[in-house]
Parts: structure tokens; C-alpha cells; sequence
């Protein structure tokens, strides 16, 4: 999606001067749309549930949406040094700890659910 619409978006922005992620925009738009449409839901979690998905959105969509539009800007300084790979390595480290947080918290509400799970088995 994030390639489609910046091509869509490419000449517009070529021809404006702006250097800035157009998929960025769609992104925020999709985001809010989410959050309008879950909100309810979101609310209606338990309070360490929702806190915890709270600091896993956090954590992916900082790392996805901040920090990667820090990575493209300096990206279009020209920049390739060491200063670039922690960056890189930040928006990465940020969505694989936000995906681990938002996986333990799942985990735990089901537990709530579903305090025991035994697996059996057999050779056939």
C-alpha cells in the first residue's frame, strides 16, 4: 500500500517542491479511521489490557510512523553513516517490541478465559 500510494502521490510532490512521505498521510487517515472504529471495543478491555495495548500501539506505530519519517528524512539528506542504522534499527526494534507487547497482552486476556490449554499428542 505504503509503495502504491507514493507513487500515486510522487508527482505531486515532485512538482510542489515538498520533500515529505506521502504515505504518511494515508497512514494517519487509515490510524484514525481504526481507532474511530474500535474505540468502543478498545474501551470496553479490561484496564491492564488496555493499557497494554495502549503501550503496543505506542511502540509500532512510534517506531513505524515517527521514527521511520525521521529515517526518510535523512535519508534525503544523503546521509549513510552509523547515525542511519540506529535509526534503522530503532523503527525496527520499536514495531517488533510493540508487536511482542501486544502479543502478551492477548495472551493474557485469553488466559483470563482460558486459564488451562493441554495439547495431546499421538503417533499414528
Amino acid at each position: 500500500v505504503r509503495i502504491i500510494y507514493t507513487r500515486i502521490l510522487e508527482h505531486a510532490y515532485l512538482a510542489s517542491g515538498i520533500s515529505y512521505p506521502g504515505w504518511i498521510f494515508l497512514i494517519v487517515t487509515l490510524l484514525v479511521l481504526f481507532v474511530f472504529l474500535f474505540l468502543r471495543f478498545f474501551l470496553q478491555l479490561p484496564s491492564n489490557v488496555r493499557l497494554l495495548f495502549f503501550i503496543a500501539a505506542v511502540l509500532f506505530i512510534g517506531g513505524g510512523l515517527g521514527v521511520d519519517t525521521l529515517s526518510d528524512m535523512a535519508h534525503n539528506w544523503h546521509t549513510h553513516n552509523f547515525t542511519d542504522w540506529v535509526m534503522f534499527t530503532v523503527e525496527e526494534s520499536m514495531e517488533m517490541f510493540g508487536s511482542i507487547v501486544f502479543i502478551y497482552a492477548l495472551l493474557g486476556y485469553l488466559a483470563g478465559y482460558a486459564p488451562r490449554i493441554a495439547f495431546n499428542i499421538t503417533k499414528h
